[in-house]
Protein backbone atom coordinates (compact mmCIF):
# COMPACT_ATOMS: atom_id res chain seq x y z
CA UNK A 1 0.00 0.00 0.00
CA UNK A 2 2.04 3.46 -0.74
CA UNK A 3 1.61 5.74 2.03
CA UNK A 4 -1.16 7.61 2.41
CA UNK A 5 -1.96 12.05 4.58
CA UNK A 6 -5.01 12.28 5.84
CA UNK A 7 -6.83 15.39 5.35
CA UNK A 8 -5.67 18.23 7.91
CA UNK A 9 -7.87 19.38 10.34
CA UNK A 10 -8.46 22.71 11.36
CA UNK A 11 -8.01 23.53 14.88
CA UNK A 12 -10.51 26.47 14.89
CA UNK A 13 -8.59 28.32 17.53
CA UNK A 14 -5.47 30.11 15.24
CA UNK A 15 -2.95 27.94 16.27
CA UNK A 16 -2.95 25.49 12.53
CA UNK A 17 -4.21 21.95 11.49
CA UNK A 18 -2.95 18.31 12.67
CA UNK A 19 -2.92 15.22 10.01
CA UNK A 20 -1.84 12.05 9.76
CA UNK A 21 0.65 10.26 7.86
CA UNK A 22 -0.21 6.42 7.22
CA UNK A 23 1.98 3.77 5.23
CA UNK A 24 5.24 5.48 5.47
CA UNK A 25 8.64 3.37 5.81
CA UNK A 26 9.82 3.37 9.19
CA UNK A 27 13.10 5.32 9.67
CA UNK A 28 12.81 7.23 6.48
CA UNK A 29 11.92 10.90 5.92
CA UNK A 30 8.70 12.09 5.30
CA UNK A 31 8.36 15.83 4.21
CA UNK A 32 5.00 17.87 3.85
CA UNK A 33 5.56 21.22 2.06
CA UNK A 34 2.43 24.09 2.08
CA UNK A 35 2.24 27.42 1.62
CA UNK A 36 -0.53 29.97 1.98
CA UNK A 37 -3.23 29.74 -0.90
CA UNK A 38 -4.65 32.70 -2.68
CA UNK A 39 -7.96 32.37 -4.17
CA UNK A 40 -8.17 34.17 -7.17
CA UNK A 41 -4.41 34.42 -7.57
CA UNK A 42 -1.48 31.57 -8.68
CA UNK A 43 -3.58 28.21 -9.04
CA UNK A 44 -3.48 26.96 -5.14
CA UNK A 45 -2.98 23.45 -6.10
CA UNK A 46 0.12 24.07 -8.26
CA UNK A 47 2.57 22.50 -6.34
CA UNK A 48 5.48 23.81 -8.24
CA UNK A 49 6.28 27.24 -6.26
CA UNK A 50 5.96 25.12 -2.74
CA UNK A 51 10.20 24.44 -2.38
CA UNK A 52 10.62 24.56 1.05
CA UNK A 53 9.98 21.81 3.49
CA UNK A 54 7.55 22.66 6.31
CA UNK A 55 7.17 19.93 8.46
CA UNK A 56 9.57 16.83 8.77
CA UNK A 57 9.14 13.34 10.46
CA UNK A 58 10.57 9.65 10.17
CA UNK A 59 7.96 7.10 9.22
CA UNK A 60 4.35 6.98 9.61
CA UNK A 61 2.46 9.19 12.17
CA UNK A 62 0.98 12.74 13.51
CA UNK A 63 1.93 15.77 11.56
CA UNK A 64 1.50 18.85 13.94
CA UNK A 65 1.19 22.17 11.34
CA UNK A 66 1.31 24.85 13.05
CA UNK A 67 0.48 28.08 10.37
CA UNK A 68 -1.30 31.38 11.33
CA UNK A 69 -5.19 31.79 10.05
CA UNK A 70 -5.03 31.34 6.25
CA UNK A 71 -5.65 29.23 3.32
CA UNK A 72 -2.94 26.65 2.52
CA UNK A 73 -2.03 24.06 0.27
CA UNK A 74 0.62 21.89 0.32
CA UNK A 75 1.87 18.15 -0.72
CA UNK A 76 3.96 15.31 0.83
CA UNK A 77 6.99 13.77 -0.11
CA UNK A 78 7.05 10.10 1.08
CA UNK A 79 9.81 7.75 1.52
CA UNK A 80 13.06 10.00 1.55
CA UNK A 81 10.98 11.70 -1.75
CA UNK A 82 10.53 8.23 -3.89
CA UNK A 83 6.69 9.43 -3.73
CA UNK A 84 4.95 12.43 -4.09
CA UNK A 85 1.03 12.92 -2.85
CA UNK A 86 -1.74 14.40 -4.59
CA UNK A 87 -1.81 18.11 -4.02
CA UNK A 88 -4.56 19.08 -1.62
CA UNK A 89 -6.11 22.72 0.33
CA UNK A 90 -6.37 23.18 4.21
CA UNK A 91 -7.48 25.61 6.45
CA UNK A 92 -6.56 27.00 9.72
CA UNK A 93 -9.14 29.45 10.86
CA UNK A 94 -9.20 31.86 14.32
CA UNK A 95 -11.32 35.03 14.21
CA UNK A 96 -12.23 36.21 11.47
CA UNK A 97 -11.75 39.34 9.95
CA UNK A 98 -14.79 42.23 10.42
CA UNK A 99 -15.81 44.10 7.18
CA UNK A 100 -18.11 47.36 7.32
CA UNK A 101 -19.42 49.95 4.60
CA UNK A 102 -20.01 53.63 5.02
CA UNK A 103 -22.20 55.20 2.84
CA UNK A 104 -20.37 58.93 1.54
CA UNK A 105 -23.55 60.40 1.59
CA UNK A 106 -22.86 62.96 -1.70
CA UNK A 107 -23.46 60.14 -4.17
CA UNK A 108 -19.92 59.25 -5.20
CA UNK A 109 -20.21 55.88 -3.36
CA UNK A 110 -19.13 53.94 0.22
CA UNK A 111 -15.45 52.64 1.75
CA UNK A 112 -15.05 49.36 3.13
CA UNK A 113 -13.09 48.53 6.22
CA UNK A 114 -11.62 45.42 6.67
CA UNK A 115 -10.09 44.91 9.93
CA UNK A 116 -8.17 41.69 11.42
CA UNK A 117 -7.18 40.34 8.11
CA UNK A 118 -4.26 38.39 7.61
CA UNK A 119 -1.15 40.80 6.02
CA UNK A 120 0.06 38.82 3.58
CA UNK A 121 -3.45 37.53 1.89
CA UNK A 122 -6.05 38.68 -0.90
CA UNK A 123 -9.23 40.85 0.27
CA UNK A 124 -11.70 40.70 -1.96
CA UNK A 125 -15.51 42.39 -1.87
CA UNK A 126 -17.91 41.74 -4.66
CA UNK A 127 -20.27 44.18 -4.99
CA UNK A 128 -24.08 43.72 -6.67
CA UNK A 129 -26.79 46.39 -7.28
CA UNK A 130 -29.72 45.24 -5.92
CA UNK A 131 -31.03 47.05 -9.59
CA UNK A 132 -29.60 43.46 -11.01
CA UNK A 133 -26.72 45.16 -13.16
CA UNK A 134 -23.90 43.07 -13.01
CA UNK A 135 -21.62 42.89 -10.56
CA UNK A 136 -18.40 43.88 -9.42
CA UNK A 137 -15.22 43.54 -6.94
CA UNK A 138 -12.09 44.88 -6.32
CA UNK A 139 -9.40 43.59 -3.74
CA UNK A 140 -6.59 44.71 -1.46
CA UNK A 141 -3.77 43.02 0.84
CA UNK A 142 -4.52 42.29 3.92
CA UNK A 143 -6.21 45.16 6.37
CA UNK A 144 -7.25 48.68 5.24
CA UNK A 145 -9.98 50.22 3.39
CA UNK A 146 -11.40 49.88 -0.38
CA UNK A 147 -12.87 53.13 -1.95
CA UNK A 148 -15.88 51.66 -4.12
CA UNK A 149 -17.29 54.71 -6.60
CA UNK A 150 -20.89 53.84 -6.93
CA UNK A 151 -23.97 55.82 -8.37
CA UNK A 152 -26.83 56.14 -5.73
CA UNK A 153 -28.73 52.57 -5.08
CA UNK A 154 -29.29 49.88 -2.95
CA UNK A 155 -26.25 47.10 -2.86
CA UNK A 156 -25.33 44.12 -1.98
CA UNK A 157 -21.72 43.36 -0.73
CA UNK A 158 -20.24 39.87 0.01
CA UNK A 159 -16.27 39.28 1.21
CA UNK A 160 -13.84 36.77 0.77
CA UNK A 161 -11.24 37.15 3.17
CA UNK A 162 -8.06 35.93 3.72
CA UNK A 163 -7.50 34.88 0.34
CA UNK A 164 -11.19 32.92 0.43
CA UNK A 165 -10.93 31.54 3.76
CA UNK A 166 -13.68 33.50 5.26
CA UNK A 167 -17.32 34.56 3.78
CA UNK A 168 -18.02 37.79 5.27
CA UNK A 169 -21.80 38.48 4.34
CA UNK A 170 -23.81 39.90 2.25
CA UNK A 171 -25.00 43.02 3.71
CA UNK A 172 -27.09 45.31 2.00
CA UNK A 173 -26.18 49.03 2.15
CA UNK A 174 -27.19 52.38 0.50
CA UNK A 175 -25.35 55.31 -1.45
CA UNK A 176 -26.76 58.32 -1.08
CA UNK A 177 -27.08 61.51 -2.29
CA UNK A 178 -25.78 64.70 -1.19
CA UNK A 179 -28.32 65.66 1.82
CA UNK A 180 -30.02 69.18 0.72
CA UNK A 181 -28.87 72.06 3.24
CA UNK A 182 -31.63 73.16 5.52
CA UNK A 183 -32.42 76.14 4.07
CA UNK A 184 -34.71 78.05 5.85
CA UNK A 185 -36.52 80.69 4.05
CA UNK A 186 -38.55 83.72 5.29
CA UNK A 187 -41.84 84.69 3.48
CA UNK A 188 -44.80 86.37 5.77
CA UNK A 189 -45.58 85.39 9.57
CA UNK A 190 -43.20 81.98 9.92
CA UNK A 191 -40.07 80.60 7.92
CA UNK A 192 -39.63 77.11 6.69
CA UNK A 193 -37.32 76.09 9.52
CA UNK A 194 -41.13 76.19 11.75
CA UNK A 195 -42.72 74.42 9.02
CA UNK A 196 -39.87 71.82 8.51
CA UNK A 197 -40.56 71.43 12.60
CA UNK A 198 -43.86 70.17 11.87
CA UNK A 199 -43.73 68.03 8.74
CA UNK A 200 -39.74 67.48 8.58
CA UNK A 201 -37.15 69.01 5.91
CA UNK A 202 -37.09 65.89 3.72
CA UNK A 203 -41.18 66.51 3.82
CA UNK A 204 -40.61 69.79 2.44
CA UNK A 205 -38.25 68.41 0.31
CA UNK A 206 -40.25 65.95 -1.77
CA UNK A 207 -43.37 68.00 -1.82
CA UNK A 208 -41.46 70.61 -3.61
CA UNK A 209 -39.29 68.45 -6.15
CA UNK A 210 -41.61 68.06 -8.65
CA UNK A 211 -39.00 66.83 -10.76
CA UNK A 212 -37.84 64.15 -9.00
CA UNK A 213 -34.31 65.07 -9.62
CA UNK A 214 -33.69 65.38 -5.92
CA UNK A 215 -32.14 68.65 -6.19
CA UNK A 216 -33.58 69.74 -3.15
CA UNK A 217 -31.57 74.07 -3.52
CA UNK A 218 -33.04 74.17 -6.94
CA UNK A 219 -34.29 77.56 -7.79
CA UNK A 220 -37.72 76.22 -8.53
CA UNK A 221 -37.89 74.22 -5.50
CA UNK A 222 -37.11 76.96 -3.17
CA UNK A 223 -39.65 78.85 -5.43
CA UNK A 224 -42.50 76.77 -4.36
CA UNK A 225 -41.89 76.75 -0.43
CA UNK A 226 -41.83 80.61 -0.98
CA UNK A 227 -45.51 80.10 -2.73
CA UNK A 228 -46.62 77.99 0.18
CA UNK A 229 -45.43 80.33 3.08
CA UNK A 230 -46.85 82.75 1.13
CA UNK A 231 -50.57 81.05 0.79
CA UNK A 232 -50.40 80.38 4.63
CA UNK A 233 -49.72 84.16 5.02
CA UNK A 234 -52.60 85.43 3.13
CA UNK A 235 -55.20 83.27 5.19
CA UNK A 236 -53.79 84.89 8.21
CA UNK A 237 -54.28 88.65 6.55
CA UNK A 238 -57.82 87.20 5.41
CA UNK A 239 -58.64 86.13 9.26
CA UNK A 240 -56.71 88.93 11.29
CA UNK A 241 -55.19 92.14 9.15
CA UNK A 242 -58.59 93.88 9.89
CA UNK A 243 -58.08 94.16 13.59
CA UNK A 244 -54.25 93.96 14.51
CA UNK A 245 -51.71 95.74 11.92
CA UNK A 246 -48.64 93.59 10.00
CA UNK A 247 -45.81 94.34 12.90
CA UNK A 248 -47.86 92.75 15.20
CA UNK A 249 -48.81 89.53 13.29
CA UNK A 250 -45.44 89.48 12.89
CA UNK A 251 -44.04 89.48 16.53
CA UNK A 252 -47.06 87.33 17.62
CA UNK A 253 -45.66 83.77 18.72
CA UNK A 254 -49.10 82.02 18.44
CA UNK A 255 -49.83 83.51 14.51
CA UNK A 256 -46.42 82.24 13.83
CA UNK A 257 -47.77 78.58 14.63
CA UNK A 258 -50.93 78.67 13.01
CA UNK A 259 -49.25 80.14 9.87
CA UNK A 260 -46.76 76.98 10.25
CA UNK A 261 -49.27 74.75 10.19
CA UNK A 262 -51.36 76.78 7.52
CA UNK A 263 -48.01 75.96 5.25
CA UNK A 264 -47.70 72.78 6.01
CA UNK A 265 -51.28 71.55 4.89
CA UNK A 266 -50.11 73.92 1.92
CA UNK A 267 -47.49 72.02 0.89
CA UNK A 268 -49.21 68.40 1.86
CA UNK A 269 -51.99 69.46 -0.44
CA UNK A 270 -49.44 69.84 -3.60
CA UNK A 271 -49.85 67.97 -6.44
CA UNK A 272 -53.33 66.63 -5.54
CA UNK A 273 -52.33 65.06 -2.76
CA UNK A 274 -54.37 64.76 0.91
CA UNK A 275 -53.22 66.39 4.09
CA UNK A 276 -52.61 63.75 7.24
CA UNK A 277 -55.27 63.72 9.72
CA UNK A 278 -53.09 64.32 12.59
CA UNK A 279 -51.84 67.69 10.60
CA UNK A 280 -55.56 68.56 9.31
CA UNK A 281 -57.18 68.27 13.46
CA UNK A 282 -53.95 70.40 14.97
CA UNK A 283 -54.61 73.23 11.93
CA UNK A 284 -58.46 73.00 12.30
CA UNK A 285 -57.71 74.19 15.80
CA UNK A 286 -56.00 77.03 14.79
CA UNK A 287 -58.82 78.28 12.09
CA UNK A 288 -61.48 77.89 14.42
CA UNK A 289 -59.21 80.22 16.83
CA UNK A 290 -58.65 82.64 13.72
CA UNK A 291 -62.45 83.07 13.33
CA UNK A 292 -63.02 83.48 16.51
CA UNK A 293 -60.82 86.49 16.93
CA UNK A 294 -61.72 87.65 14.03
CA UNK A 295 -65.20 88.32 14.91
CA UNK A 296 -64.15 89.25 18.08
CA UNK A 297 -64.92 86.65 20.05
CA UNK A 298 -61.59 86.47 21.25
CA UNK A 299 -58.40 88.55 21.07
CA UNK A 300 -55.24 87.52 19.75
CA UNK A 301 -53.10 87.55 23.11
CA UNK A 302 -49.07 87.79 23.14
CA UNK A 303 -46.63 87.79 26.45
CA UNK A 304 -47.20 90.63 28.08
CA UNK A 305 -51.61 89.62 27.15
CA UNK A 306 -53.65 91.39 24.46
CA UNK A 307 -52.41 92.64 21.93
CA UNK A 308 -53.19 96.37 20.95
CA UNK A 309 -55.70 96.75 18.43
CA UNK A 310 -56.24 99.12 15.03
CA UNK A 311 -58.75 100.96 16.67
CA UNK A 312 -56.77 101.55 19.91
CA UNK A 313 -55.45 104.26 17.96
CA UNK A 314 -58.00 106.25 16.62
CA UNK A 315 -59.86 109.24 17.78
CA UNK A 316 -61.93 109.21 20.86
CA UNK A 317 -64.09 111.37 23.14
CA UNK A 318 -62.76 112.16 26.12
CA UNK A 319 -63.46 114.06 29.48
CA UNK A 320 -66.94 114.51 28.60
CA UNK A 321 -69.47 116.90 30.48
CA UNK A 322 -73.35 117.26 30.50
CA UNK A 323 -74.52 120.45 29.90
CA UNK A 324 -76.05 120.96 33.25
CA UNK A 325 -79.00 123.25 31.73
CA UNK A 326 -80.99 120.50 31.37
CA UNK A 327 -82.05 117.94 34.11
CA UNK A 328 -81.03 114.54 34.63
CA UNK A 329 -79.57 115.26 31.39
CA UNK A 330 -77.37 112.42 30.43
CA UNK A 331 -75.02 111.29 27.18
CA UNK A 332 -76.40 108.10 25.38
CA UNK A 333 -76.29 106.35 22.30
CA UNK A 334 -78.89 103.89 20.89
CA UNK A 335 -77.72 101.98 18.45
CA UNK A 336 -81.23 101.49 16.22
CA UNK A 337 -81.83 105.46 16.09
CA UNK A 338 -78.76 106.96 17.08
CA UNK A 339 -76.95 109.30 14.51
CA UNK A 340 -73.82 109.13 15.89
CA UNK A 341 -74.73 112.06 17.98
CA UNK A 342 -76.86 112.03 21.63
CA UNK A 343 -80.23 113.02 21.44
CA UNK A 344 -81.83 116.22 23.11
CA UNK A 345 -82.94 115.20 26.27
CA UNK A 346 -86.23 115.78 27.48
CA UNK A 347 -87.92 117.97 24.63
CA UNK A 348 -84.91 120.02 25.05
CA UNK A 349 -84.09 122.35 21.74
CA UNK A 350 -82.38 120.33 19.44
CA UNK A 351 -78.43 121.91 19.41
CA UNK A 352 -78.08 121.47 16.29
CA UNK A 353 -81.32 123.34 14.85
CA UNK A 354 -80.23 126.60 16.15
CA UNK A 355 -82.84 127.15 18.01
CA UNK A 356 -82.46 127.17 21.96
Amino acid sequence: MPPTITPPVDRADGTGADATIAGAESGQAQVLYYSLANIGGADYEDTTSITVPSVLRLGSGAVAINATPGRYRGFVAFNNASKLSEPFVFDVTGTPPTLTVADNEDGTGAVVTIAGAQAALTQTVYIVPLAGTPQTNQSRTGSGTITLALATGRYAIVGLLDGGLYTIGPYIFDVTPLPAAVVSISGGYCTSAEVASILSQFAIDVRTDDEHDEDYLAADDLARQEEALERGSAWIDMFLQARYDAATLVGNRWVKWATAHLVACELERRRGNGVAASLAAATETYVAMLEAIAKGARHLAGPGGPEPERGDAMPGWSNVTPDLRYLWSSIRRVDQTSAKTPLPPNNAPDPNSGVW
